[in-house]
């Protein structure tokens, strides 16, 4: 029992200091406005852009019936530059198959953003069909 507690308390830290969807997509705005963080955005999106056309594509060329409702992804990119922490709203079929295309690219290294070890960002995708 003894060790319990400290695991449960453990927990509830974790749980408490979690940033919602809505929290996280806010600080990627917030990231992508910020003078000394702002020419990122350019540098990351040419480097990945292809990448994420290609996901995209494949996404439509596998599934049958498309959901092509627009959608929300956040994440936050390593210091190495890879995808952490992918997410997306709503969760259909299209959004999820992105978001394991996003999961795969190359990211430029990312610059620090305030007091964070990784670079949060976030897309919003609209679909024309």
């Amino acid at each position: 029992m003894r060790i319990l507690i400290p695991i449960l308390l453990l927990c509830l830290v974790s749980t408490a200091s979690a940033e919602t969807f809505e929290e996280r997509v806010e600080l990627a705005r917030a990231a992508e406005k910020a003078a000394d963080t702002k020419p990122y955005q350019k540098q990351m999106f040419d480097a990945i852009g292809p990448h994420l056309a290609a996901a995209m594509k494949s996404c439509f060329g596998s599934i049958k019936n498309p959901e092509t409702e627009p959608f929300t992804l956040v994440a936050d990119v390593t210091p190495e530059g890879r995808a952490d922490a992918v997410d997306v709203k709503p969760n259909t079929n299209i959004a999820a198959c992105f978001a394991k295309g996003f999961m795969s690219a190359n990211f430029p290294p990312p610059p620090r953003f305030r007091d964070r070890s990784r670079f949060p960002m976030f897309i919003e995708m609209r679909i024309k069909p």
